[in-house]
């Protein structure tokens, strides 16, 4: 099977912040779940802000989906990435399903 991981970052941050923040999230899940066995292919898709990213959070508590959410104290930020632990499980898989890609839009030059 292959491993995933599921990872949401904020569509109204900045494009830095939005690295640095998957950046943490992605970094202080890996200290608490299990390594996959391969590397596991990092799935990006968006929260709208940060009351669309909690209401995530309380999606994946609904399913059992363990996850870290990441807080930004400075500049008010608040809650800005989201991590999952690995996901095997093709239900599990499927229920990721709801949500898009993320996609950045491409800035004329």
């Amino acid at each position: 099977m292959t491993p995933y991981i599921y990872t949401f970052i904020r569509r109204d941050l900045s494009p830095e912040q939005k690295i640095v923040q998957l950046g943490h999230a992605c970094w202080e899940a890996g200290q608490i779940f299990e390594a996959p066995e391969k590397t596991a292919s990092l799935i990006l898709l968006a929260a709208e802000d940060e009351a669309d990213l909690q209401n995530i959070a309380r999606k994946l508590d609904g399913r059992g989906i363990g996850y870290e959410m990441f807080y930004e104290p400075d500049y008010d930020t608040g809650y800005t990435a989201i991590c999952t632990r690995v996901i095997t499980d093709e239900r599990e898989r499927a229920f990721f399903r709801k949500w898009d890609l993320y996609r950045e839009e491409a800035k004329a030059l």
